[in-house]
């Protein structure tokens, strides 16, 4: 007795009623499977809403004031900056032309703090020593300049140096903002290191900021 091969459709349909018995004695997985993202979709909106909740406060959002000393204004009638911000309120604020601070050298702190002046060692090295010797000299001018009318400019120019440490955004260089005075370096410092005072300004607001000479 020679027996039929069975058609693609009656292989289909054993296959397929198979699949659904095993589906069924796994439902409690099946289940499984469907609800955990889900799950987690559910959890990450929750997350997100508490974050923002917790994040729309004043102190996590630039710093606004109403115009003409009023008290009470709409939000479209708001005048937001950093000028407007406390210190913490100014990492939130949109800043449309970010100051430009000159370089700083690290320097040690507790020398700065002890002598009121940063002694350092630099060191160099080339193949021509005097032409090495010539070229650190330079490096160092003899007297700060300083333009009145560019301030920030004019000290690119010179080596200056802070024993206050980098921040971790660069809008507010704490060589400036953290109260440390700024040391101008020299090979050789004068006996009277009287140093000086320069103003700078940051999104309308004038500060000063000392100098000294190491």
């Amino acid at each position: 007795m020679v027996l039929n091969p069975s058609s693609f459709w009656i292989q289909a349909n054993a296959l397929l009623r198979k699949s659904l018995t095993f589906q069924k004695r796994n439902v409690k997985t099946n289940i499984r499977l469907i609800l955990l993202p889900l799950i987690l979709c559910v959890l990450l909106v929750l997350l997100q809403n508490f974050i923002d909740t917790q994040y729309n406060t004043p102190e996590f959002k630039c710093g606004c004031v109403c115009p003409n000393n009023r008290k009470n204004c709409d939000d479209s009638e708001k005048l937001c900056g950093v000028q407007y911000s406390e210190d913490t309120q100014a990492v939130f604020c949109k800043i449309p032309n970010p100051p430009q601070w000159p370089p700083l050298l690290q320097l040690p702190y507790v020398y700065c703090k002890q002598n009121e002046s940063c002694p350092f060692n630099m060191l160099f090295t080339a193949e021509n020593q005097s032409f090495a010797q010539i070229v650190s000299e330079n490096m160092f001018p003899s007297a700060p300049t300083v333009n009145s009318s560019d301030i920030m400019t004019s000290l690119a120019s010179n080596v200056l140096g802070s024993e206050s440490s980098p921040g971790a955004n660069s809008f507010l260089e704490p060589g400036f903002t953290s109260g440390f005075p700024v040391y101008y370096l020299q090979t050789q410092c004068p006996q009277n290191n009287s140093g000086f005072t320069f103003p700078y300004q940051i999104e309308g607001k004038t500060f000063k900021q000392a100098a000294w000479k190491s």
